[in-house]
């Protein structure tokens, strides 16, 4: 899943963009997960 923890903490990494702290990483999972949920809603019927 792309709201997974563990795939933001790779995605991070890849990006050459490691969190500085755990904190930093649950942030960035958190807006991965708000913008899943907004994409979901855009498409409706799905």
């Amino acid at each position: 899943s792309k709201t997974d923890a563990y795939a933001t903490f790779k995605g991070m990494l890849e990006d050459g963009n490691p969190p500085d702290n755990f904190d930093a990483l649950l942030k960035e999972a958190a807006a991965a997960d708000k913008r899943f949920e907004t994409s979901l809603e855009a498409a409706p019927g799905r």
